[in-house]
């Protein structure tokens, strides 16, 4: 019995998964068929394995593929290139944006909060900062006070 036990006894059970992979998770299930405590013991761990595994894995695939995107991004500004078709179809290409990155939030929630539909927020998520800064600078305003902007390189493949 866990420290909360007494306290959460007629909540609901929060599943944090949206209906399609409830759906999988529950096909899964009549798979597996009735396990014993046990059984389910012993295959969670068999799963954990497998998925920390992977895992490692994914991380060293996204340590060479950055390596192969600095290269790229090295490579084309030397040849003078922005893209390049491959033999089979494919697109890399490369470009440039520019990268909001909040340096002092104190100062940037201060501004938020004298923008007119902004005023209520104590702090906005990275994505909408990014945006308004970019529409700033296109409009050769300066950054929002406790903002800087950074030259981000992009790699994109097009199948």
């Amino acid at each position: 019995m866990g420290k909360y036990t007494s306290i959460l006894r007629g909540l609901p059970h929060y599943r944090g998964e949206d209906a399609t992979q409830s759906e999988k998770v529950a096909a899964k299930r009549i798979e597996l068929g009735v396990l014993t405590s046990a059984q389910a013991a012993q295959g969670y761990r068999k799963a954990r394995d497998v998925k920390d595994a992977l895992e490692k894995e994914l991380e060293a695939a996204k340590v060479v593929v950055r390596a192969h995107e600095d290269i790229l991004q090295e490579t084309f500004e030397a040849d003078g290139l922005t893209s390049l078709k491959l033999a089979d179809g494919s697109q890399v290409s490369t470009f440039v944006e520019p990268y909001a990155q909040v340096k002092d939030p104190l100062a940037f929630r201060a501004w938020i909060r004298l923008q007119e539909g902004l005023e209520d927020r104590m702090t906005l998520p990275w994505s909408t900062t990014n945006s308004i800064v970019k529409e700033m600078i296109l409009d050769s305003e300066e950054p929002p006070p406790g903002v800087e902007v950074f030259v981000k390189t992009k790699t994109r493949l097009n199948r």
